[in-house]
């Protein structure tokens, strides 16, 4: 579920998931334009598989975390959710996104691919964070799912940076 949801029926998950705003507080109260909701009403996912995040980090000398997990979301569960691809330059390294509609554009489930590589845009991001020994914000330049209201995810896979 959002974090938004969160604030009220799980305080304390809420309290864990904001703190990764701090520093960032004004991209909680930003418009998704197109779903007519703020930034944390929506579920956030991105249309490539972690272990290309894992492996180009690595590459880049920025020792990542081995224990993340990750839902692995089938699009069926967000096929009749409102929803919409949200892309940005990672301009700001401190991930502050711009919103415009010129960010946002329409998602189809029928016609959905999984990203094979990562932008070059992100990989210079990245770059500049290690080189400036730098907190890495991994989805930065990297087009986001949004996906307003909740998933089920009862029965879907958990899978780590590697699988």
């Amino acid at each position: 579920m959002p974090l938004n949801s969160l604030a009220k029926e799980h305080p304390d998950l809420f309290n864990s998931g904001i703190q990764k705003y701090l520093g960032r507080e004004a991209l909680i109260k930003e418009k998704i334009f197109p779903l007519g909701c703020l930034w944390n009403d929506v579920l956030h996912f991105a249309p490539i598989h972690p272990a290309i995040i894992f492996r180009t980090l690595e590459q880049l000398g920025a020792n990542p975390k081995k224990s993340i997990l990750w839902f692995k979301i089938p699009i069926g569960k967000i096929a009749l959710t409102p929803t919409v691809y949200f892309e940005s330059d990672p301009s700001d390294e401190s991930g502050a996104y711009y919103f415009t509609e010129k960010n946002y554009s329409l998602f189809l489930p029928d016609k959905y691919k999984e990203e094979l590589a990562i932008p070059n845009k992100a990989i210079d991001y990245y770059r500049r964070q290690v080189h400036l020994n730098k907190k890495i914000l991994l989805f930065n330049g990297i087009k986001h799912i949004l996906v307003k209201g909740r998933v089920d995810i009862s029965d879907v896979e958990i899978i780590s940076w590697g699988d």
